[in-house]
C-alpha cells in the first residue's frame, strides 16, 4: 500500500519538474515592449483621472458655484475653497480661491461625481506633476479677481 502511494508521489513530482522545464524551455511570448518614454508617449486611455481642471462659462467665470460638495465628499480632504458672493443673482456664490493638494489627492474622482455644475473634471491627461518641494503640489485651480489665470 505504500509502495503505490509513494509511486503516485513520484509521479506527481516529476509532472511538476515536467511541467516547469516545458514553461522554462518552451516557446516564449514576445517580451515586454519598452516605451522611451519622453521622446514617445503611451495613448493615455479617455477614462483615465489625471490633473483636475475647472470648467469655465462662455464670460470666462468659472463653472463652480461654491456649494462646497467636492469639498464635502473628498475622502483625503485635499480640496480648499474660499467662496464669495456672485454679482449674478442666479448664481449666488462663485469661488475666490479653489486649490488642491495633490500630496493628499488619491485623485478618486468623487469630486467629479459629487459637482452638480460639472464644474471640476479631472481629464487634463498630464501625467507629469512631480515638484521638488510639497508645497509646490498645491495648485490653484481658480486663481480668483486680480490675478492672471
Amino acid at each position: 500500500m505504500i509502495e503505490i502511494l509513494l509511486v503516485f508521489a513520484m509521479f506527481g513530482v516529476l509532472g511538476a519538474v515536467m511541467l516547469s522545464l516545458n514553461r522554462l524551455l518552451g516557446p516564449h511570448r514576445p517580451g515586454a515592449v519598452t516605451i522611451q518614454y519622453p521622446e514617445a508617449r503611451k495613448q493615455v486611455p479617455s477614462r483615465h483621472r489625471s490633473l483636475h481642471r475647472l470648467l469655465t462659462r462662455p464670460d470666462g467665470r468659472p463653472r463652480c458655484v461654491a456649494c462646497m460638495l467636492c469639498l464635502t465628499v473628498c475622502p483625503s480632504e485635499c480640496i480648499s475653497i474660499e467662496a464669495d458672493e456672485d454679482p449674478d443673482p442666479e448664481i449666488q456664490k462663485t469661488p475666490i480661491r479653489f486649490e488642491i493638494d495633490l500630496s493628499r489627492c488619491c485623485f478618486c474622482g468623487f469630486c467629479v461625481e459629487a459637482c452638480p455644475e460639472d464644474a471640476i473634471r479631472m481629464d487634463t491627461g498630464i501625467l507629469e506633476w512631480g515638484r521638488l518641494g510639497r508645497d509646490d503640489l498645491r495648485i490653484e485651480l481658480w486663481p480668483g479677481p486680480g490675478r492672471k489665470i
